[in-house]
Parts: C-alpha cells; structure tokens; sequence
C-alpha cells in the first residue's frame, strides 16, 4: 500500500472515530441537562391527605420566606404541653410524608409544625436549592412559631428525613432556636447526592460518561456542592443535641453516612442504626422503637416540665437511651 493511499485513509478513521464520540457528547450533555433540570424543579406531589385523617385536629397554616416566597403548612396544637417539633419531608415529597410522626408526637403531647419546601407541594418558589436556601424556609417556620401562643420558643426541635434530614441539620447549625435536631437518612454532602443519582442513571453511571455527567451535573443545578455539605455543618449543633437515623439498605445514601455524620457531630449525640431499613423506613419498619427513641430524645432535649402533666404520653417501655 502507497504512502497516499494510507494518508489518505486517516480523514475517513478520524470522522468515523468523531462521529459517534460526538455524539455521545451531545446525548450524555443533554441527558444530563435533562436530569439537573427535573432535580431542581421536581414534580409537586399532590396531597390526598391531612392531618383528619389520623383523627387529628389542625390549623392550615400559611407563612413567607425573608426572601419573599410563601410556604404553606399545617399546625397541630397540643393543649397540655408547650413544647414543638418542627417538620421536615424529602424530596419531591410535601408534607404529608410526615403524617405519621406528626401523629407520634402529637400522642405524646408536643405542638407540631409541619410544612413544604419551596417548590414542593402547595409551596411557593419555582426550584430547590438542595438545602441552600432552605435554611430560611426553617427560620421562617420558627418566625411562625413565635406568633404561637400554645408554644415557648425556647423549647422547639425539627426532625427532618432525607432532604429534610440534611435540612434539619444545617438549620440546626445556623438557627440557634433550635434545641434539638434528629436527622432521619440525610446525605452527607450535595457532592454525595449528585453522584449517587448519577450512577442510578444508567449509562451515565459508567465510566467514561460518569465524571462528564456529575461536573455538567454540578454545573447545571446552579447550587455550589461545597456550600451543602451536612457532614462539616452538624458540628456546630453542639452543645444542642442531635439524633442521626440510619438504615442499612438505604439506597439512595451511602451506607457509611450515619457514622460518618456521628463522628462528625459535637456532644451531645446519639446514632441508632438498623442494618434492615431502607431510606426513610425507620419509622414504618420499627414504628414502635421510632417512636420511643425519638419522644425519649425529644423529652429529654427540650425539657419542658409541663409535658409531665401530659395526660395522652405514652409511656416508653425502654429505660432513657440518654446517659
């Protein structure tokens, strides 16, 4: 073969080699586009339930954000104690997501407020931030609260699962309001998050295409990973207490996070780890030990002597998981 014939075989391997790498590129950048799209503007779940449901009285309630977007939640007053736990659901979920630990708590004499994120549910705002800007849809909560007449601000938790695990813990380093924090499945960082859904994506998830799709990823959502990391935030709890909740078959965090995260926190804290659970089943796996851990926790974080007189708390058979 001639010295032109095989020059001029390289034109044809080189568009034949482009082609389809250029294509590649333009499905995995519009794949992930597409991706980092739906994540920051999720579809709204469509509430089919309410507090009544469970036979529980309640307030619709209605509150707005420093940053001007409108938050819509529900208030279940209790009469005997003045105490209240703030509630958190995950993502592309809206607050029904926590009927039933609204329900725990509100049996165990505590006020509950619990509402959606902006772009979730009936919530106002047009795209998350992953618990960036979450941390006000928190303080305004606790600006609600303070209008409450049924609630001393002095004596008011938040317990949060996966997105709003990771919020509670943030809202806990920033907003000194809040005495107490349990973490239900929360990530460790936004970095983490992005590269778990990465790799759930299929074809995205395999080398070469996977560090391509996490930095378009990272770029598109338009939220710096380094400013949502949970993992450097839940040190500065201390000395406010904090619960982590972890499940061994969680699928959507890494399996290592609940230590990672209690290794992390100041005293005083606590970690309950079950290796059966997946994301946010605690409490509908062990409902039972969900619920004395977490009223056991919030008893003794909040100490509100009133609640002593409370005439529907469940006695916990466990002795205090506190030392």
């Amino acid at each position: 073969m001639t010295k032109s014939k095989r020059s001029s075989r390289w034109p044809k391997f080189a568009i034949g080699l482009l082609v389809p790498l250029s294509t590649i590129a333009i499905l995995t950048t519009a794949a992930t586009q597409i991706m980092a799209y739906l994540a920051i503007h999720p579809p709204r779940e469509h509430l089919t339930h309410s507090p009544d449901h469970l036979g529980l009285d309640y307030e619709d309630v209605i509150f707005t954000t420093s940053d001007g977007i409108q938050l819509k939640g529900w208030f279940i007053p209790s009469p005997y104690s003045r105490a209240a736990v703030i509630l958190g659901h995950g993502f592309t979920r809206s607050r029904q997501e926590m009927l039933d630990v609204a329900a725990m708590l509100s049996r165990n004499c505590y006020n509950v407020l619990l509402f959606d994120w902006r772009a979730h549910g009936e919530s106002g705002g047009e795209q998350t931030t992953f618990g960036y800007e979450e941390v006000k849809d928190v303080a305004a909560a606790l600006d609600y609260l303070s209008t409450r007449p049924e609630v001393d601000s002095e004596h008011i938790g938040m317990l949060g699962k996966s997105l709003g695990a990771a919020i509670a813990i943030r809202g806990g380093a920033a907003l000194p309001q809040l005495k107490a924090i349990v973490a239900d499945s929360p990530f460790p960082s936004l970095q983490d998050s992005i590269e778990v859904g990465v790799r759930r994506r299929g074809p995205l998830g395999v080398w070469p295409l996977r560090p391509i799709a996490l930095y378009l990823g990272t770029v598109t959502i338009g939220v710096d990973p380094d400013l949502v990391r949970p993992i450097d935030d839940i040190k500065a709890i201390s000395p406010r207490p904090v619960l982590i909740m972890h499940g061994g078959r969680d699928e959507l965090v890494p399996a290592d996070t609940g230590q990672r995260l209690y290794a992390a926190a100041g005293q005083p804290k606590l970690l309950w780890y079950e290796p059966d659970a997946a994301h946010v089943k605690l409490s509908t796996r062990h409902p039972v030990e969900y619920e004395m851990r977490m009223v056991d926790f919030f008893d003794n974080a909040l100490k509100d002597e009133s609640a002593g007189h409370c005439a529907l708390r469940v006695n916990a058979p466990l002795a205090s998981l506190w030392p």
